[in-house]
């Protein structure tokens, strides 16, 4: 079984609107990766934002006013092949507040979740809840 339903691959930027996103996504019954929940002092944070992708059943790209942060490039990039490997495998793009009309490269070659107004839109949040792991 994935350790996590959901990983939130997000920039720094959009720390705060990500971390509501992934209490809204918890309070639907969801495992959510967060880095900040995780990451532990001490101990290599790229290599548990390598192994994490690889333990879920979906991963959701975040994407707010700054666009993606550099290591965010890398997870998306992870995510997609795994999707290519694996073409059941959502890879959800999800638009946050500030972020523009999407030019999501690949990324927009799926499906998108419109979060502009706020990640405490619950019929949005729950459209993300049943992409990310089916309906519960």
């Amino acid at each position: 079984m994935p350790a996590f339903d959901v990983f939130l691959s997000h920039s720094r930027a959009d720390r705060d609107a990500v971390e509501r996103l992934g209490r809204a996504l918890r309070a639907r019954g969801l495992t959510v990766f967060v880095d900040r929940w995780y990451l532990v002092a001490g101990q290599s944070w790229p290599e548990t934002l390598e192994k994490h992708p690889r333990d879920c059943r979906a991963v959701a790209v975040c994407i707010g006013a700054s666009g993606m942060g550099a290591w965010q490039q890398r997870e998306h990039y992870k995510a997609l092949d795994r999707q290519a490997n694996e073409p059941g495998f959502p890879v959800i793009p999800v638009l946050l507040p500030g972020a523009d009309d999407p030019a999501l490269g690949f990324l927009g070659l799926n499906t998108w979740v419109d979060l502009r107004q706020g990640p405490d839109d619950g019929v949005t949040i729950e459209i993300l809840a049943r992409a990310a792991c089916g309906p519960r």
